[in-house]
C-alpha cells in the first residue's frame, strides 16, 4: 500500500502542467481611442496609400490651376467679368454659386464651370489628350470622396430633395467636351504622325524611275520565254546572276507599290502578309498575263477582264486582334 501511495505520488507529481489561457486585455476607456480619432487616421491612410505620391500631386496641381483659373473671372467681390451672351446661354455665368464651383463639396455650376475650363485648356491652349484626362481624373476623384456617396454616379437632379446629385465630371455637358477634344486631338494625330496617302502622280514617278533603270520589256521578255516553256534561253540570250538580281528586285518593288496604291494600304502592312492572306485562281491570272506579255490586251474577253485576286489586310493590326479575342473570350 505503502508503494502504491508513493507511486501514484510520483505519477502526479511527474504530470505536465496545462499552460494557463491568458485572459483577453479589454481596453479600458482611458486607453481607447475615439472613433473621431480612428476616423482620422483611416482617412490619412487613405489620401496616403490609395494612390501614388506623383499621381497625388499631379491631380492636386490640376485642382489648383483650375481654381486659379476660376478665380481670375471674378476679380472684384466674387463678380464675374462681363461675357459675350447668347440666346440660347441661361444666366449660371451669373450665378453667385459659380465662383465656388470647383470646391470640395459640387454646386449646380460645377459641371458648366468644368465643361468652360476643359474647353480653354483643350481648344484655346492645345494641350494633349493626357492633359484633359487627368484633369477629368482628378475632379472625379475630388468630387467622388466628397460628402459619403452622395456625388459619385451620373450628375443629376433629385427632385425630391430639391437638390444636385452625382459627379459633376459625368454630365453630359463635360462628356461631350471630353469627346469632342479627343476628336480633335486624334484627327490632329492623324496629320503629323500617320503616312501620307500615295497620290498618282507619285506613283507615275516610281514607274518613269523604274523605267529609267530597268525597261519593264527586259523581264517581260525572259517571263514570256520561261511562260512559254524555254527552259534554256534561246541562242543570243544571256541573264546574268547581277541581271536577275536587278530584274527582280524592280519586279518586286513594282509589284508591291502598285498593288499597295490599289488597294490604299500601307507599305508596311503589305510587306507581313502571308500565303494565307492571298487569294487567287493562278491559272486565270496567268492567263490573262500571258495576253498582256504578247501584246494581246485587245482580245481580252469579259471573262479575263474581271479576273482578280484577293488580299486580305483584316485585322493587321495588334490591337483588333486582342479585341476580337476579348470579345469571343467574354461571348463564350
Amino acid at each position: 500500500m505503502e508503494g502504491e501511495e508513493v507511486l501514484s505520488t510520483k505519477h502526479a507529481s511527474g504530470s505536465p502542467k496545462k499552460p494557463r489561457k491568458g485572459r483577453t486585455s479589454v481596453p479600458t476607456a482611458k486607453g481607447q481611442v475615439s472613433l473621431q480619432a480612428i476616423h482620422q487616421i483611416k482617412e490619412v491612410g487613405k489620401q496616403t496609400h490609395l494612390r501614388a505620391t506623383k499621381t497625388r500631386e499631379t491631380y492636386s496641381r490640376h485642382i489648383r490651376q483650375a481654381r486659379s483659373w476660376l478665380q481670375s473671372h471674378f476679380p472684384v467681390e466674387g463678380t464675374p467679368q462681363i461675357l459675350a451672351r447668347t440666346e440660347d446661354e441661361s444666366d449660371v455665368y451669373g450665378d453667385p454659386g459659380f465662383k465656388s464651383a470647383f470646391v470640395q463639396v459640387p454646386n449646380q455650376c460645377s459641371d458648366k464651370a468644368l465643361a468652360l475650363y476643359l474647353s480653354w485648356r483643350g481648344f484655346q491652349e492645345n494641350c494633349s489628350q493626357s492633359t484633359i484626362d487627368g484633369i477629368r481624373a482628378a475632379f472625379k476623384i475630388l468630387w467622388d470622396e466628397a460628402d459619403s456617396a452622395i456625388f459619385r454616379g451620373d450628375w443629376h437632379h433629385n427632385d425630391a430633395r430639391n437638390r444636385w446629385e452625382g459627379n459633376p465630371v459625368l454630365s453630359a455637358e463635360v462628356s461631350d467636351i471630353v469627346a469632342s477634344i479627343r476628336h480633335k486631338v486624334s484627327s490632329q494625330g492623324a496629320e503629323r504622325t500617320h503616312s501620307g496617302a500615295m497620290k498618282k502622280e507619285y506613283m507615275d514617278r516610281i514607274l518613269a524611275w523604274s523605267e529609267s533603270q530597268c525597261s519593264l520589256q527586259i523581264p517581260f521578255q525572259y517571263v514570256r520565254l520561261t511562260m512559254m516553256g524555254f527552259q534554256v534561253l534561246p541562242p543570243g540570250e544571256f541573264l546574268g546572276k547581277n541581271v536577275k538580281l536587278k530584274i527582280t528586285r524592280h519586279l518586286q518593288h513594282l509589284a508591291c507599290g502598285a498593288t499597295a496604291f490599289t488597294l490604299w494600304t500601307r507599305n508596311y502592312e503589305l510587306v507581313k502578309l502571308k500565303r494565307r492572306d492571298i487569294y487567287l485562281d493562278k491559272t486565270a491570272v496567268d492567263g490573262v498575263f500571258m495576253k498582256y506579255l504578247q501584246g494581246e490586251e485587245q482580245s481580252l474577253t469579259i471573262n479575263d477582264l474581271n479576273v482578280y485576286f484577293e488580299i486580305h489586310l483584316k485585322n493587321r493590326k495588334g490591337w483588333q486582334r486582342k479585341l476580337d479575342k476579348g470579345m469571343k473570350e467574354a461571348d463564350l
